[in-house]
């Protein structure tokens, strides 16, 4: 079984981050859940500049998704229920990846 870790180590996969992830980090530092080693703005930076890391788009398409869908079990948060949208309208796997991006 291959690991969000192994995919992203895997220099054949392309590596996208969706903007309600880096949103989410915001907050759980904000209220405590996360601390980060270094400044927020830094290690974003670090995953886009240094790591490859590339901004997935949030399009409306992708949030009328939330309309006529059924909010996915065991999801309580709007980010949640927004990134799944993503990955469907975009035609991800299971670990972000493009389905057919993961040899």
């Amino acid at each position: 079984m291959l690991t969000a870790l192994t995919l992203i180590q895997d220099a054949s996969n392309e590596i996208l981050i969706s903007p309600a992830s880096y949103w989410e980090i915001a907050i759980k530092i904000s209220i405590g859940k996360w601390r980060l080693n270094r400044p927020h703005d830094a290690f974003i930076d670090i995953g886009l500049n240094q790591h490859g890391f590339r901004i997935l788009p949030i399009l409306p398409t992708h949030t009328a998704r939330l309309i006529v869908l059924p909010f996915p079990a065991g999801h309580k948060g709007p980010f949640d229920g927004v990134l799944t949208r993503n990955k469907q309208c975009l035609r991800l796997g299971k670990g972000g990846t493009p389905s057919d991006a993961v040899r």
